[in-house]
């Protein structure tokens, strides 16, 4: 036999190890209706809803909503300019939406998501999809209280170098859209809109493309003209303030 914990129904199935049937569902508790945002939660990981049943929200956000770092060309901007996943932890108060703000807000992101995956956008879905991504719950960050005194002194770098100019708090967007020169020669466009910087710690690799493999490597590598903040020339214990500031 084997068994499997089922997490949206507070149960345990128990299955034939031979031919998967199902034998028995054994409660552990009194039965609990769906919220709505326990609802969404559902339909984001659920792949019954979609196109063949192959693939789901999480697919290329995770499970909680945020990335799997790889780059996915949609049909959103355009086939043949690939995109590195955005977390949709900060889609409900950072629109436009999309890399090229394709999308006025999560709304529409969410219900063009929702088209993607083989699905005409349902209302109780769509409102379900919108209570839960709307409300998103953050993991603890990790770096808060590490290198205190660095990340001190990097938030002051952070002002001097011009980073605030497009990343002002308490959003860290100026929700609006930038050529900083990172245009590849598959992109459509070389405008991109900002992306917020909270959980930036966890969202690596960076930029529209992912061509940074760390929060270090777009200053070191990827920002020799300075149109990414003025970040030439700073020393590497600057560069690890400022890095520990936004981590």
């Amino acid at each position: 036999e084997l068994l499997a914990a089922n997490f949206f129904s507070d149960s345990v199935s128990v299955l034939d190890a031979a031919t998967g049937e199902l034998r028995a569902t054994i409660p552990l508790g009194p039965p609990q209706a769906l919220t709505a945002w326990r609802q969404g939660e559902l339909l984001f990981n659920d792949a019954r809803i979609t196109y063949q049943g192959w693939f789901t929200c999480a697919s290329c956000h995770q499970e909680d909503a945020t990335i799997d770092g790889l780059n996915w060309d949609l049909a959103n901007d355009g086939l043949g300019n690939p995109k590195n996943v955005k977390s949709l932890f900060d889609a409900r108060d950072t629109a436009p939406a999309m890399w090229s703000g394709v999308r006025d807000d999560m709304r529409a992101c969410v219900a063009a998501g929702e088209r993607f995956q083989g699905f005409l956008p349902d209302r109780e879905k769509h409102q379900a999809l919108m209570a839960y991504l709307g409300n998103l719950k953050r993991a603890p960050n990790p770096f808060r209280h590490r290198n205190v005194e660095s990340a001190r002194r990097g938030e002051r770098l952070f002002a001097r170098v011009g980073c605030d100019l497009c990343h002002p708090p308490p959003l860290f967007t100026d929700l609006k859209m930038h050529d900083l020169g990172f245009g590849t020669p598959t992109d459509y466009r070389s405008r991109f809109d900002t992306p917020s910087l909270r959980e930036c710690y966890r969202t690596a690799p960076y930029l529209h493309d992912g061509r940074a493999g760390t929060l270090g490597d777009i200053f070191v590598k990827h920002n020799r003209d300075n149109l990414h903040g003025r970040t030439q020339g700073l020393t590497g214990q600057e560069l690890d303030d400022l890095v520990n500031y936004l981590k």
